[in-house]
């Protein structure tokens, strides 16, 4: 999250919005259907400009952190299922936006990413459009430098080879 926060110091263009820890999410979280409700580890959004965007643009991140396959496949897979929800609605409630990317974010394990891709592509085998708004990323956290992390392509989408950035700088 410290990444997040430092990113608009770093590149006025990208102007930070809202910022919510995981802590704050625990308390209000994501609701879903029935009494269930989904947890990021963190949210970020920000207000872009030219030439990361247009004029007043907004831009919205939910952070997953995996911690190298403390979850399961099936806790994955849970997890992916419930962004799926969220994505038809409720995400945008709670949120107020209407832009949805949710990053996981893995620490210094490829092969950690490859496996969440994987993941990813049975869960979305169905929903192929709505596999844009996953990437996956292996991030070195004691150095994150925010220009890297949200402005070079590393981040990998299920379906695809191409890697992505989570802010992209237009022409």
């Amino acid at each position: 999250m410290v990444a997040s926060l430092l990113l608009s110091k770093q590149i006025p263009e990208i102007r930070l919005h809202t910022l919510e820890h995981e802590l704050l999410l625990k308390k209000k979280p994501i609701p879903l259907r029935r009494s269930d409700s989904l947890n990021p580890d963190g949210f970020v959004s920000y207000t872009l400009t030219p030439p990361f965007g247009l004029p007043g643009e907004p831009v919205a991140f939910c952070f997953e952190i995996d911690n190298n396959a403390n979850e399961s496949e099936t806790q994955v897979r849970e997890k992916l299922e419930k962004y799926l929800y969220a994505a038809t609605g409720t995400y945008q409630e709670r949120f107020d936006v209407n832009t949805l990317t949710v990053a996981f974010c893995v620490p210094g394990n490829t092969k950690r990413v490859d496996e969440l891709v994987k993941i990813a592509e049975k869960v979305l085998h169905q929903h192929k459009e709505y596999a844009p708004l996953f990437l996956f990323g292996s991030l070195d956290f004691t150095d994150l430098d925010p220009i890297t992390v949200f402005t070079t392509p590393q981040w990998h989408t299920p379906f695809t080879t191409t890697l992505q950035t989570l802010i992209e700088k237009r022409a």
